[in-house]
């Protein structure tokens, strides 16, 4: 298999449990069976997932937690660093995050897509799905969230005219130390995430300005308490872009 990136760890997280789809399965083997560095990282994902004894299918609440504790606990000891380490450590990250901020505030000066995003209570979209060219999508929850109670189902109605979109989902488990955080692929691979509010594993939001005409996917994931920059934890649901 020849690729120049390496495999995520959601990837071999899902090929463990057996979560992929057959053709991604065999992708994710035929990289493994050329990838010195992704093999080290499956066999410690096969650990901490076989040590809890738990490979269902999914990860549920528990096993998740117990995940993330064992790998915390894995970089802990692989990360022992001086008192000086720690400190060009800060100081690099420091450096990093205000060239990364600089960067980012710089092009959105450029960049037509500023979104106004209204959640729950305060929207008054009634108006929008009556206006012509609005388009439904059915949202398609991802397998180890179709376990939920009352199951993850909604939709998303998007138009082109308007530049806006319409979130309502129902049957999102709430979670302490996680958020639900939807994100946006346009066709320059430009990616915009926005947390998901839950009022009892619902939610409603309404963006505008939206460059919608370049969608190229919609998704939502499960991300750490805080939202993240790009997507890392496992896709939650996906809505299909028809055009």
């Amino acid at each position: 298999m020849t690729t120049f990136r390496h495999l995520t760890d959601e990837q071999l997280i899902d090929y463990s449990l057996g979560n992929l789809p057959k053709f991604d399965s065999h992708k994710v083997q035929e990289h493994l069976q050329d990838c010195k560095t992704c093999q080290e990282k499956w066999r410690e994902w096969q650990q901490v997932l076989n040590v809890e004894g738990k490979g269902d299918g999914y990860l549920n609440d528990e096993l998740r937690e117990q995940i993330w504790q064992s790998v915390e606990k894995r970089q802990n000891r692989k990360w022992q660093f001086s008192i000086r380490g720690v400190w060009q450590l800060s100081v690099a990250v420091v450096v990093c995050f205000f060239i990364i901020a600089f960067v980012f505030l710089n092009d959105l000066k450029d960049s037509d897509r500023k979104l106004l995003i209204t959640h729950n209570d305060e929207i008054q979209a009634t108006n929008f799905l009556k206006k012509p060219n609005t388009e439904q999508l059915h949202i398609i929850p991802v397998q180890h969230s179709m376990q939920s109670d009352p199951p993850l189902q909604g939709n998303i109605w998007i138009n082109d005219a308007t530049r806006e979109l319409l979130l309502e989902v129902d049957g999102l488990v709430e979670m302490n130390n996680y958020d639900y955080q939807l994100w946006i692929i346009f066709q320059d691979n430009e990616v915009l995430g926005a947390i998901i509010p839950t009022i009892n594993g619902s939610s409603r939001m309404f963006i505008q300005g939206m460059d919608v005409q370049n969608f190229i996917e919609i998704k939502a994931s499960l991300e750490p308490k805080g939202g993240s920059i790009v997507p890392t934890g496992p896709d939650t649901f996906f809505v299909e872009i028809r055009r």
